[in-house]
This record gives C-alpha cells, structure tokens and sequence, in this order.
C-alpha cells in the first residue's frame, strides 16, 4: 500500500513539473514523458491490486480461523469450561476480521474500477478507455462498491462491449439491477 501511495506521488510531481506554465488542452497529444507516467501509474495500480488479492486471501483464512475458534468457545462455553466473556472476545475478533476483508474489497473493486483514471488529481492526464465486460463483473461479483458509483463510473467511461441477453444473464448472477443493465446498454463506446 506504501509503495502505492509512493508511486502515486511521484508521478504527479512528475506529471505537475512537466505541466507547470502549461495550460491542458485536449488537442495536444501527451508528450513521451506523460505517456511513461501514465504506464507507471497504472503499472503501480496494478501491483496495488495485487499486493490487496494477496492479503485479501490472508485476510479470508483469518476470517475462517475466528469463525472456528468463535464456534469452539461457544461450545465449551455450553460446556460451562470458559465464561461468556472470552466468547464476546471471539466475537469481536470475528468482526473485526470481517471488517478487514469488507475494507480491502473496496479497495480492489475501486482500483479495479477506478485505477485506469489514475487518482482524481487534476494535474494527470486522465485515460478514458471504456469499461470491460469482465472488470464490470468483477466489480459487481466483490459486492464492495454501491451500485450508484459503479453506474456513475460507466456512465463517464462507458463499456466497450454491447450488451447481449447472455451478458444480462451474467450480469444479473452477480447483482446487477435493471437500471444498472440499461446504463450499461447505454454506454457503450468504441475504443
């Protein structure tokens, strides 16, 4: 996550440096250097969202281990062998871990959905390239991100691929609404 944010911040200066005394137009195209802060950017998303895949797995197995030891104090406190006190102790670490795991899903689906933006900072250079079908899907499958902010997303970026009955189908399997389906259909973009 350090190196993330470290990445971030280099390139900005190097991207707020280049641009400094320049005004952003939309007709130039991006110099060598911006295109390299760019590749950088979001080659450092990327590591990003894997470094969080990584402890999201860890994060999981911790989730799993609290589950089991909640369910052996429970038992032993039927048992009468520990008091209530040490069960509540489990129950909190239980929530605390699932918490965790809530957190870094967020994390993912918003890099996932929102990295190829690079961050909201007005001195990048923004890449606008439509949505695919699978990082939609990956999104919706995570359930971390209300559906307002994926639809917002698509609408300012688009999708580029058309939405077929097959595709409706899949998208619904993993909790896509109507209205999220009609944006999606709405939006599409050639790259």
């Amino acid at each position: 996550m350090m190196y993330f944010r470290v990445a971030l911040i280099v390139v900005s200066l190097i991207v707020g440096i280049q641009a400094q005394g320049q005004k952003p137009t939309r007709s130039k195209p991006l110099s060598e250097r911006q295109k390299k802060a760019q590749l950088d950017l979001l080659k450092a998303v990327e590591e990003y969202k894997q470094s969080l895949e990584s402890l999201l797995v860890l994060q999981e197995a911790d989730v799993q281990r609290a589950t089991e030891t909640l369910e052996n104090r429970r038992e032993l406190l039927t048992e009468s062998k520990i008091s209530k006190k040490e069960v509540e102790q489990s129950e909190r670490a239980l929530d605390s871990a699932k918490a965790q795991v809530k957190t870094t899903k967020r994390q993912i689906a918003e890099a996932d959905l929102l990295g190829k933006t690079a961050i909201n900072q007005p001195q990048l250079v923004r890449i606008k390239t439509p949505y695919p079908k699978n990082t939609l899907l990956r999104v919706l499958k995570l359930n971390a991100l209300p559906l307002s902010e994926i639809q917002t997303a698509i609408e300012n970026r688009g999708v580029n691929f058309h939405l077929t009955p097959e595709d409706e189908l899949e998208f619904y399997g993993v909790g896509a609404t109507r209205e999220l389906l009609k944006t999606i259909a709405s939006n599409y973009r050639s790259q």
